[in-house]
């Protein structure tokens, strides 16, 4: 009798794509000539992978080998692999995950994840700050370092740029003038290294990175305008709808035209085919991708194309993620998702919910401009809870949500850590015809939620830092006590095999070794923290106050005294609230907790998020209640309301230096704005933040009368729910 194994490869493989997987499975098992029939060939696998992998929505990770130098076993290792993650995903028991825990000796303040292995992590205090390499998958158990640079001052985010031959990254460092480092990740002489490659003084608050391109959202201080920078050429864009700030400064003619004139702050940004997507408060911008090399000036403006509104959003965007399905570049060609061309996600968090839009781009042959449209998901998250902080997935098909309890007592006031959520992503077809011409995209729609095991985490409360590479299943986690923890959902064995895992070489210009010891450097912050002791103890020195209130009036034109307003800041009574500049570690700073920055904090969390705040003048009466400040150019009026109620704003539709030159603060409605809204997630957190330490100390000392560990990590979700009870009956 002829063996089946005999029977022409090609004929084989057709029999074998129309079995179930389950099958296959089993004829792996009957003997090993059939095996190694089966697990070889190549087109097989790939067959299964379209049809069980793919089109069933399940992710791969997007930085593959080449789908042609693979063999069938790579291809049958990759399915495996994706299903047992997919399985994993579904588990609720705290073994589902794997965690190793390293605790740093500085709060964590970012994190990066590259090739489902590398993790990026910033960690920083006063006195140090460093930016380090570490192997989260060596053949040990252990996470272990492998690179370091000393910076000289504490990194606030990130964005990493990975063309598979190279890895760029770009971090805003929070020194006295903040700028964006530029560093490459690779093997020189056998060893991982970080090298710096550039920076972009006066940068801060990165928002993509493309290449040579990195956008940010604050230039000099001033956020009113984000920007586009080409750091090989010394090239910078603005990304200015109507760029009235800089053109008109006299402020709007009319109350219709104010709305050009109102700040709206930059939350995200991704260079996309030949257009910039730009998502501010209330809206998505796009503009033509700038050509920088027929670029004629240093500084241009960009061609603004389109502006697209969020539907009927109550609060303004405080966090946003533009995202979208990778093109798998090791897959064949009917892999590969067409839509991704024509279709991009974005995330946006707003009070306490978080929201999916698809941004979809239709081009035509005819003359016309291209078309774009922005579509809301369906999807409904509002029974896990205030959504503090959104992740996505490296590979779009994940979600990782930072949410707060859901009682609205919780959330005025309460000890509780935030938890962890993971949602599932699926795209339902859409086809839109927008003036005529045909677009098929997918609309995100927001599928099971778990929650994630909480046991062996890092406690939530201090101000978290994520990575998450949901096609790889594995993401990082830090926070501000210096607890680092990789946390994988199957084992180090189980990765996908032939996944592009390893760094690029270096070429010798990215690794002269003077870019990449790790000297140490000394840290350059702001004159405030050098006097930080003293002004904790209740004195101002006379040398620091003198010199910050001369850096206060630096860029503005002389003017006249003006009548019931003064700037003679020794005299001014809240004084001690506004001494402090925007704040380096942001929401983790040292001082923003006890409230010694409390107007600072306030004012820049409530108006401009991302700019400088600069006191300007106060309002000389026995109440001295008012105070202007500025951001950039832009004029704002703090408001005191009393202790312990929170401060009101107006926005000054004109130019600080036209302000101050016509004296006249009370001028026509036209010129004035209303702050309403805030960033609800941080003013929450900030309240966990301060209940964590009373709730410890009452434990140990038995106030609460609950018998629990000392150790606040091993409690459970009923233990916080029984000491919120006591701490707030109400």
């Amino acid at each position: 009798m002829t063996n089946i194994c005999d029977i022409p490869v090609e004929i084989l493989s057709l029999v074998w794509r129309d079995l179930p997987l389950k099958d296959i499975a089993s004829l792996l098992q009957v003997c090993t000539m059939l095996n190694k029939c089966i697990s070889t060939d190549k087109l097989l696998w790939a067959s299964i992978l379209e049809r069980d992998i793919t089109n069933r929505g399940i992710p791969l990770p997007p930085y593959g080998m080449d789908f042609t130098r693979t063999d069938g076993i790579t291809a049958r290792s990759w399915i495996r692999s994706a299903l047992r993650l997919e399985k994993a995903y579904s588990s609720t028991k705290p073994e589902s995950l794997r965690l190793k825990r390293l605790r740093l000796d500085s709060g964590i303040t970012w994190l990066g994840l590259m090739r489902g292995k590398w993790a990026l992590v910033a960690s920083s205090d006063v006195r140090q700050s460093r930016l380090s390499l570490w192997d989260t998958a060596p053949p040990k158990a252990t996470p272990r370092q492998c690179a370091e640079i000393s910076l000289p001052g504490p990194v606030l985010d990130g964005q990493i740029d990975d063309t598979m031959t190279q890895i760029t990254i770009a971090v805003s460092v929070g020194t006295a003038f903040p700028y964006v480092g530029l560093f490459r990740i690779g093997i020189a002489s056998g060893r991982p290294f970080i090298a710096q490659c550039g920076r972009v003084q006066r940068a801060s608050h990165t928002r993509c990175l493309s290449g040579s391109v990195v956008g940010f959202a604050t230039w000099d201080g001033d956020d009113t305008y984000p920007c586009l920078f080409d750091w090989e050429s010394g090239k910078l864009c603005y990304l200015a709808e109507s760029p009235r700030w800089h053109t008109n400064p006299e402020g709007p003619k009319n109350r219709e035209d104010g709305n050009s004139f109102i700040h709206r702050s930059c939350w995200a940004m991704k260079v996309w085919n030949d257009v910039v997507i730009v998502v501010l408060d209330y809206e998505v911008q796009v503009f033509a991708r700038p050509i920088f090399a027929d670029q004629k000036s240093h500084t241009a403006y960009g061609n603004h194309i389109k502006s697209l509104s969020f539907l009927s959003l109550e609060y303004a965007v405080r966090e946003a993620v533009i995202s979208h399905q990778p093109i798998y570049s090791g897959a064949p060609s009917h892999f590969h998702d067409t839509n991704t061309d024509s279709s991009i996600c974005i995330f946006i968090r707003h009070g306490w919910s978080v929201e999916a839009y698809t941004l979809t781009y239709s081009r035509n042959l005819s003359p016309l401009p291209p078309i774009f449209e922005l579509h809301p998901g369906n999807y409904d998250l509002s029974n896990e809870g205030y959504v503090l902080r959104i992740v996505v997935g490296s590979s779009c098909n994940r979600l990782l949500r930072l949410c707060a309890p859901l009682s609205r007592r919780d959330a005025d006031g309460s000890g509780s850590p935030p938890r962890l959520f993971i949602t599932e992503l699926q795209r339902a077809s859409l086809c839109v015809i927008p003036e005529g011409f045909e677009v098929h995209c997918h609309v995100v729609t927001f599928q099971e939620t778990l929650l994630l095991p909480s046991k062996g985490l890092p406690l939530t409360l201090f101000w978290p830092s994520f990575a998450f590479d949901d096609a790889q299943g594995i993401f990082v986690m830090g926070n501000t006590r210096g607890d680092l923890c990789i946390a994988r959902y199957l084992q180090d064995d189980c990765n996908f095999r032939g996944m592009l895992d390893g760094l690029p070489k270096l070429t010798p210009q990215e690794w002269d070794l003077n870019a990449i010891v790790p000297q140490p450097v000394e840290m350059d912050l702001p004159l405030y923290y050098h006097f930080r002791a003293e002004i904790l103890a209740g004195t101002i020195p006379d040398d620091f106050l003198e010199e910050i209130t001369r850096n206060w009036s630096e860029i503005l034109l002389p003017y006249d005294a003006i009548p019931g307003w003064s700037s003679d800041w020794s005299s001014f009574k809240h004084l001690r609230n506004w001494l402090a500049p925007t704040l380096r570690w942001g929401r983790s700073d040292p001082d923003q907790v006890d409230g010694l920055c409390d107007a600072v904090l306030s004012a820049q969390y409530d108006c401009a998020p991302l700019g400088d705040v600069i006191p300007v003048l106060f309002e000389d009466d026995d109440d001295q209640n008012m105070l202007i400040f500025r951001v950039g150019n832009r004029p704002y009026v703090w408001i005191y309301q009393g202790e312990g109620v929170p401060p009101e704003y107006w926005e000054i539709m004109v130019d600080i230096n036209v302000l101050l030159r016509e004296a006249n603060f009370y001028a026509a409605p036209r010129r004035h704005v209303k702050i309403a809204s805030g960033d609800l997630g941080f003013h929450y957190q900030r309240r966990c933040v301060k209940s964590y330490d009373h709730i410890v100390e009452d434990i140990a000392l038995d106030n609460l009368h609950v018998q629990l560990t000392p150790n606040p990590e091993d409690w459970s979700a009923g233990d916080w729910k029984a000491i919120d009870v006591l701490l707030y009956p109400n």
